[in-house]
């Protein structure tokens, strides 16, 4: 940096250790350019001008596919990681005001009854099918096997799902 300037500006560089921080060639035309300000300046300044261009950077870091960008908590203010949780737990409120969050007891317990009924139902289910479509009596066996393997795959999935 060649002088230090404010807020209003009046900063000044030397553009060629600029460029040369950056990594990046003056192309050859501007070359030309750029020396005859230098040479007009006894210290070999020149101040910066925004119109002209930098160089794109050379190379990017890209994390791979699956990977999620790597979050600085530790850099946060207290303050901050307080407000983080505050909106978190307002964000909470919201969506159980709006039915969207269920306590889990209280879901345990809903399940728990709704599957006692269930299964009380499918323990009358063969007697019933074989009576209102009167059917022989034998049937009502084949129908208690079929519920049977309902049921077990319903318990199966449940206990997956609610862990």
């Amino acid at each position: 940096m060649a002088k230090r300037g404010t807020r209003a500006g009046g900063w000044e560089f030397d553009l060629a250790a600029v460029r040369t921080y950056l990594g990046a060639e003056l192309p050859v035309d501007s070359q030309e350019e750029s020396a005859a300000p230098l040479k007009s300046k006894p210290e070999g300044r020149a101040p910066i001008d925004a119109r002209t261009p930098f160089a794109e950077p050379k190379f990017t870091v890209v994390p791979p596919a699956g990977v999620e960008p790597v979050v600085h908590s530790g850099e946060q203010t207290a303050r901050q990681r307080r407000d983080l949780v505050q909106a978190e737990i307002l964000e909470d409120k919201l969506r159980r005001d709006r039915g969207e969050l269920v306590q889990v007891e209280v879901m345990r317990q809903v399940l728990n009854t709704m599957l006692a009924h269930l299964g009380k139902g499918l323990d009358r289910l063969s007697d019933q099918v074989v009576e209102r479509c009167r059917l022989p009596e034998e049937y009502a066996d084949q129908i208690r096997v079929v519920t049977d393997d309902l049921r077990r795959t319903m318990v199966d999935e449940l206990r997956v799902l609610l862990g």
